[in-house]
Formats: C-alpha cells, sequence, structure tokens
C-alpha cells in the first residue's frame, strides 16, 4: 500500500471467489485475482475494483505518483486491464506492469514482458524518466524491440523502464 499527498491511501493484493473490500462485492473468476481499492485518511472506503484473468494473477508492489497508481507483479494465462488483454506465454507467469487513476482505480495503461520461463515483477518505482520494475526472468526476454538474452543459468534479477 500507499498514500498520496492528501492522505488517501491506495493498497493492492489478491483475492478469490467472492469479496468485499469496503464497497461492492467483487467476484474473481480463476485462481487469485487482483483487487486494487482507494480509502480516505481514516479509512473510509472511496471505491474498490477487480482485475481478473483466466488463471492467477498477483500485483507484488505498488507505488503512488501524483495521480497515479503504479502496480508490478506476475501473471499467468490472459488478464484483461481495462480495453487492454495481455497473453503470458503458455502455462507461465510473465511480468506486468499497470498505471491506474487515483481517482477510481481505473486503468490507464497496461504492459507486460516475459520469457518462456515463469518471471516476475518484485518492485515497481516512478521517476522523472519511466516507470522502473524489479523482478526476475528465467531466459531471453524481448523488451524494447530487442531480444535481451539470458545472462546465467536459472533465474536472473531484471530491471527493465517502460515510458509513462
Amino acid at each position: 500500500l500507499d498514500m498520496d499527498a492528501a492522505g488517501n491511501i491506495y493498497a493492492t493484493g489478491v483475492f478469490s471467489g467472492t469479496a468485499s473490500f469496503g464497497g461492492p462485492n467483487l467476484v474473481g473468476v480463476a485462481g487469485f485475482d487482483t483487487v486494487l481499492a482507494g480509502y480516505n485518511g481514516k479509512g473510509g472506503h472511496l471505491w474498490s475494483v477487480a482485475y481478473t484473468g483466466a488463471a492467477t494473477n498477483q500485483p507484488l508492489d505498488l507505488e503512488v505518483a501524483g495521480n497515479g497508481i503504479y502496480i508490478a507483479g506476475r501473471f499467468k494465462g490472459a488478464l484483461k486491464v481495462g480495453g487492454t488483454t495481455l497473453n503470458s506465454n503458455p502455462g507461465k507467469f510473465d511480468i506486468l506492469v499497470a498505471r491506474f487513476s487515483t481517482a477510481n482505480g481505473k486503468p490507464v495503461w497496461a504492459r507486460s514482458v516475459g520469457s518462456a520461463n515463469d518471471d516476475q515483477g518484485s518492485g515497481v518505482g516512478v521517476g522523472n524518466d519511466g516507470v522502473y520494475v524489479g523482478g526476475h526472468v528465467k531466459g531471453a526476454v524481448k523488451f524494447a524491440g530487442a531480444t535481451k538474452p539470458l545472462a546465467g543459468v536459472g533465474v536472473d534479477g531484471a530491471l527493465f523502464r517502460f515510458q509513462q
């Protein structure tokens, strides 16, 4: 979770089945699904939304910058985030990075990157020149128009910069 300059609190996590985070019930689809919620400084519910996919998706970090909420994590299968559908490598987790509005949790953009194996974005940070996601990959990834080869054997640490 993180706070904005006005003291509002934003949280993300996973749920399955049906759950409420202070507002209407959210209904999951498969495995674990993502919840994103906003609360005022006294804990009063502002909004809560679910992002569901064909398989498990997990936000693992959240940062608020200006009027944007940025998350990093991982997803498997097809994940619909607003008008964007992200697809992972079949049967594997890919890295998820997305920006949402602090006003209502609606998506601004969503992107993914992944190898032929399981990958994840473990942390997100926002700077003047982009959105940074750190995590790990288990093979060569295509990013920014080029294939980045696997540096070692097994899991490699990775840092990606995305344009806003």
